[in-house]
């Protein structure tokens, strides 16, 4: 049997995180056991995941970082960016900036390419590979 790969959008990871619609758990149940499928899950919809689930549900930090873990390693056939544990924990760690902020501190990390440019006076104090323009 050949492998596809499917993508899974934001709303479907809420649900699977709240477990509060169950009137769709059938279908949900039946789409992830489908067999040689694997679901992407985009960076942006764990970006939307977390701003959901903090601004609309007031999850904590290392609520979110826990719920997103379990779900991704509950769902073996969901492909994520390897960067994504990272970001959350730096998310985790710095709890005055953004996910999106975590995210380019992650992926700058990552390539090596130093310094993170920035405006963000908050950013560039937090973390050593932001650097303030102008000062």
């Amino acid at each position: 049997m050949e492998r596809s790969n499917e993508e899974i959008d934001t709303n479907i990871l809420v649900r699977m995180v709240l477990g509060d619609r169950p009137d769709i758990e059938n279908d949900l149940q039946k789409l992830l056991e489908r067999e040689g499928v694997e679901y992407y899950v985009d960076d942006m919809a764990i970006s939307e995941l977390v701003y959901v689930l903090e601004k609309n549900y007031k999850f904590s930090r290392a609520m979110l970082a826990d719920e997103i873990d379990i779900l991704m390693e509950a769902n073996s056939n969901f492909l994520v960016n390897k960067i994504v544990k990272k970001v959350l924990a730096i998310y985790v760690t710095h709890p005055k900036l953004s996910f999106n902020d975590c995210y380019l501190v992650a992926r700058t990390e990552e390539r090596g390419n130093y310094p993170l440019w920035t405006l963000d006076h908050k950013l560039a104090t937090q973390c050593e590979v932001a650097k303030e323009l102008g000062r």
